[in-house]
């Protein structure tokens, strides 16, 4: 690949960028390039890139996030996975789910065991009503609905950590 020498201060992009004044988002790291005067792309290419090496994908941080729910036991009951669903469906970035089976046959892809019934989520899912964190649950009342709430913050909080 030729260094590219009209581009923005030395940094090529080959992804999604939002401008907004002197400052800007890069949505995609494992496709920028920013090279100092003098260095060749070539020298980046073989130096490993360790940050980008314990990046993890979307599916492996639910993946892992979920793992450690259950090892904290913050997954009391199978029906609580519908609050991962449900959060997952209202925050951007992460995957969107048509039907409690799509989700449920997500989690099975990434081989986790011990998941709920179709036919679990989709009870607990007619339950939940407004948008994320600002909940209610018909069902139950305010210190279930808060652990059901917590269920999902914590879910985003190690998500997030990756």
């Amino acid at each position: 690949m030729e260094k590219k020498e009209n581009c923005l201060g030395n940094v090529t992009f080959n992804g999604s960028v939002t401008f907004n004044g002197p400052m800007f988002d890069i949505h995609d790291n494992q496709h920028v390039h920013i090279y100092h005067k003098g260095e060749s792309e070539q020298k980046e290419e073989e130096e490993p890139d360790l940050q980008a090496s314990e990046m993890l994908t979307v599916d492996e941080r639910v993946r892992k996030a979920v793992l450690t729910l259950k090892s904290e036991g913050v997954l009391r009951h199978l029906y609580d996975y519908t609050w991962l669903m449900v959060v997952m469906n209202q925050t951007e970035g992460l995957p969107s789910f048509d039907t409690p089976q799509s989700f449920v046959t997500y989690l099975e892809g990434l081989q986790l065991v011990d998941l709920p019934e179709v036919s679990s989520v989709k009870k607990a899912y007619g339950n939940v009503l407004g948008d994320f964190p600002n909940w209610t649950f018909p069902d139950r009342d305010t210190t279930e609905a808060t652990r059901r709430i917590n269920v999902a913050k914590r879910f985003l909080s190690i998500y997030r950590k990756g």
